[in-house]
């Protein structure tokens, strides 16, 4: 898990992100990405009863993404408020290649982005 400095935690910069951020729709996850003042990036993943009703299925779900966030941190740009959304209930299936692929792609096109 992350220290909390690198989480967000607040309802004003969850709202900050849902009305200022760019969107990508990945195939088992929505991301929203927002530049911030810090100097550092900070995460959030959520996971919704609608993915899986049972908490303990939902919490894995977060902790393989939250594993795949940390081993990519390097490859993200600096200075970002990432907010990921699960919307593809197959993640439970889903390979851990799989996951890192996925941020791999996000980080190409967050390069080809700025």
């Amino acid at each position: 898990m992350f220290p909390k400095k690198y989480r967000l935690t607040k309802k004003e910069d969850f709202d900050r992100i849902y009305k200022n951020s760019y969107t990508y729709n990945l195939n088992y996850f929505r991301i929203s990405i927002l530049k911030n003042n810090l100097d550092k990036n900070r995460f959030c993943v959520v996971v919704s009863k609608k993915v899986s009703p049972l908490a303990t299925d939902r919490n894995r779900i977060k902790r393989r993404l939250r594993y795949a966030l940390f081993s990519n941190q390097a490859i993200f740009p600096t200075n970002i408020d990432l907010l990921i959304m699960v919307t593809n209930r197959n993640i439970l299936n889903t390979k851990s290649a799989d996951l890192q692929a996925e941020f791999l792609f996000l980080s190409k096109k967050l390069k080809n982005r700025s």
